[in-house]
């Protein structure tokens, strides 16, 4: 089963009340649902999207979309870095959210695309990274610390 909930609790016990995510399909809307329902057990829970441009969803579809739109209308705060799209904005994204984290959750399946250079980014910042990925990694963390 999935172990981000599990993760996010142990986040919170050691005193991490902000979570900042891309909005992209997938894993970050996952993220996001679950942490608006950490935030129904600790109201000081804050969701931060942080999206790359306005019109990071044209191409998506409506279903998507309409999954979006109530997850942005669930958040805290929005911070929208480019009014449109460019080539690099998602990196540029990706980059800005580790360059204000304190660790970065991931979920990285196969070594590539967009999330092994954050998470390499992540790591050349000295940011520790946990991959629920690996269900292992989520023991790690909450046994050492």
């Amino acid at each position: 089963g999935c172990r981000l909930p599990e993760l996010l609790e142990a986040l919170y016990q050691r005193g991490y009340t902000d979570f900042l995510c891309g909005g992209a399909l997938g894993f970050d809307q996952l993220a996001a649902e679950h942490v608006v329902r950490l935030r129904r057990r600790h109201p000081d829970v804050r969701l931060i999207f942080c999206l790359p441009c306005a019109d990071q969803s044209a191409r998506w579809s409506r279903v998507d979309c309409m999954r979006y739109e109530q997850l942005l209308y669930l958040s805290d705060e929005t911070r929208v870095l480019s009014p449109r799209y460019y080539d690099g904005c998602m990196q540029a994204r990706n980059n800005y959210m580790v360059d204000r984290s304190s660790i970065c959750v991931t979920y990285m399946k196969r070594l590539g695309g967009g999330t092994l250079s954050t998470v390499k980014y992540a790591l050349s910042e000295d940011l520790p990274v946990v991959n629920i990925a690996v269900p292992s990694a989520v023991d790690e963390f909450i046994q050492f610390f």
